[in-house]
């Protein structure tokens, strides 16, 4: 199986470079990435196994498992460094990529510069919590009058396209900057003030919401999951079979909460793509230890990889340098998406970008380099942790969004 590395511009010997570890897992995300550095580094690319252009010959090469692994990713990204002849680079992961991240610079110290994280996998118990996003959505109902609350809980009570839709728009907006404040006003147009439900407004957030997925029909579309994928590497390195299985449930008294349901099926799901549970080697941080310069962008409300399981990556897996960037009220991988937005300042994401060359080139941040950076973004989005304190906890409380200044 070839496996397809590329750049936005020609290799150049003489830049530094870093390479991009693409999240999911099973994401491909080629093509779509954009070129952060400007053309001042080589920034390399890859489309992870069984992914795009990395995909195999046959149909049964791509469904056996054993392609497929955190630690094969691993193997690959050295592969690609020795083939391009760089002696050193940066690692930049997001999402799931921060665990090839965190690997590859724990096994290859003396060939990465700096280790730069994005929406951080720590605890595999603090991925997708449901009882989490069960707190944070109340938090958006606070601001809905009675009898907005009680239309809300008809819409709740009855299975249907509206309510799914609904559901639907929720979890999506915990991936956004401010996403439960977003929410709370898409609630309040949705539902006005007397309790009338605006279906027609749920239909067009309806059609967005399809368009999204649409886009993506054929796992091998750049922006795409493979779920085939995905599940391997989730069984295999995730420890999905034993994670907490939760179900969320909404009540009018009690608004949306959690129960623990049975993990067979989580088993189930394992068993069907070919991993056993003799098969899985779990990602610990405690064995994948860094001891070079390593770079946090954490969101402090990310409804993915939760900013407790990447506080905890952060107390356990940096032995030496290491600098916390907390995105307040930040979604999953807050610093990537301000760089992608296309209506987005251009001084803002100059600023976004002076930040990120920082980590990508080991170097060190302080209290002064984030103030102008939210100086120019026009915000206290940016807060710097260089040790844990009890008060970055409080800093993932509530859901209300970060201020202008």
């Amino acid at each position: 199986m070839d496996l397809y590395v590329y750049t936005a511009k020609a290799f150049d010997p003489t830049k530094p470079s870093y390479i991009y570890v693409d999240g999911g897992p099973g994401q491909n995300t080629h093509g779509q990435m954009p070129e952060i550095l400007d053309g001042q580094y080589n920034e390399l690319r890859f489309d992870q196994r069984g992914l795009g252009c990395s995909a195999p010959n046959s149909y049964d090469t791509y469904k056996d498992p054993s392609l497929y692994s955190t630690e094969n990713t691993i193997r690959d990204m050295e592969l690609i460094r020795k083939s391009y002849g760089i002696k050193s680079w940066a690692v930049y992961g997001v999402s799931y990529g921060t665990v090839p991240a965190t690997m590859y610079g724990s096994k290859y110290p003396r060939a990465t510069k700096s280790v730069v994280l994005e929406g951080v996998f720590g605890n595999p118990n603090m991925i997708h919590r449901l009882s989490y996003k069960a707190e944070k959505l109340n938090f958006a109902l606070e601001k809905l009058n009675e009898a907005q609350r009680d239309s809300f809980g008809t819409l709740m009570r009855k299975d249907s396209v509206d309510n799914s839709t609904i559901v639907l728009l929720a979890f999506e907006l915990f991936y956004y900057n401010s996403g439960m404040t977003k929410l709370s006003t898409y609630l309040s147009r949705i539902i006005e003030t007397d309790g009338t439900i605006r279906r027609d407004i749920i239909a067009k957030i309806r059609q967005l919401l399809q368009a999204k997925e649409n886009k993506y029909p054929l796992p091998q579309q750049p922006g795409a999951v493979d779920e085939n994928i995905m599940n391997i590497i989730y069984c295999k390195n995730l420890s999905y079979r034993n994670r907490p299985n939760e179900v969320l449930y909404y009540g009018q008294a009690r608004g949306f909460y959690t129960e623990v349901a049975d993990n067979s099926r989580r088993a189930a799901e394992c068993d069907a793509v070919g991993v056993q549970e003799s098969d899985e080697i779990p990602f610990k941080m405690t064995d994948n230890v860094l001891t070079i310069p390593t770079y946090y962008f954490q969101g402090s409300h990310d409804g993915a990889t939760m900013a407790t399981g990447a506080i905890e990556h952060w107390t356990t897996v940096p032995q030496n340098e290491s600098y916390f960037l907390l995105a307040q009220k930040g979604g999953h991988n807050p610093n990537l998406s301000s760089l992608s937005e296309s209506d987005a300042k251009p001084a803002a994401q100059s600023a976004e970008k002076r930040l990120f060359r920082m980590g990508v080139s080991a170097t060190p941040i302080d209290q002064k380099d984030v103030n102008q950076v939210n100086d120019e973004i026009g915000s206290q989005f940016w807060k710097l942790y260089l040790k844990l304190t009890p008060g970055i906890y409080d800093d993932l409380r509530g859901i209300q969004a970060v201020r202008p200044f």
